[in-house]
């Protein structure tokens, strides 16, 4: 009999890029690490980007998933929904 073998996601190592307007301070960078920890059992890879047009909050992509909680993430939400009620 042959076993199947299930490969655990911690094998895995996942890219995690961090836009912010300004750099982060360690115990932010720190608390973010840990909860993304949480979420993905994955080894994660960081990378800082700051970006100066994200007007404030953070834009997070963990491989093909992105995370947008910038205020211009927020505001194209909400301009689409207004757009809906058009």
């Amino acid at each position: 009999m042959i076993k199947k073998l299930k490969l655990s996601q911690s094998l895995y190592s996942m890219q995690v890029t961090i836009i912010t307007a300004q750099e982060l301070s360690p115990n932010q960078f720190k608390k973010i690490q840990q909860l993304l920890a949480k979420k993905y059992e994955a080894k994660l890879e960081y990378r800082q980007q700051v970006d100066p047009t994200v007007i404030g909050g953070i834009r997070v992509i963990v491989g093909s998933k992105e995370i947008d909680a910038t205020v211009q993430g927020k505001l194209n939400q909400l301009q689409a929904q207004l757009m809906d009620l058009v």
